[in-house]
């Protein structure tokens, strides 16, 4: 029994240290791109801004990826693009829906 709980406690620890690498790397990242003078680095400052979460920002970041690289930021400006995407992807027009009410209120 001590052995398992032993183990247990291992892979409990390794998954908490290894969930913490990520964020910080993440965190980093963002960090790093935020100061660039890029689309997408006002791209992720207007995640920011707007208090989007992950699940958000990657659904948004992959919506962006149906525009040209330098015009990523038009889905914070353009609703049809999200609704597009939404139609286009059942799955995940739930999330779109949610992400319009979000940005664009309503």
């Amino acid at each position: 029994m001590t052995t398992w709980l032993f183990h247990l406690t291992v892979v409990a620890a390794t998954v908490v240290l290894l969930w913490l690498g990520v964020n910080w790397l993440d965190r980093f990242r963002l960090i790093r791109l935020r100061h660039a003078q890029t689309p997408q680095a006002l791209f992720l400052e207007l995640c920011r801004a707007h208090h989007l979460s992950r699940v958000e920002r990657e659904l948004l970041t992959v919506i962006s990826e149906t525009c040209a690289r330098d015009k990523c930021c038009l889905v914070f400006v353009d609703r049809q693009l999200i609704a597009q995407f939404g139609g286009a992807h059942p799955a995940q027009a739930e999330q779109c829906h949610e992400l319009c009410r979000r940005l664009f209120g309503s």
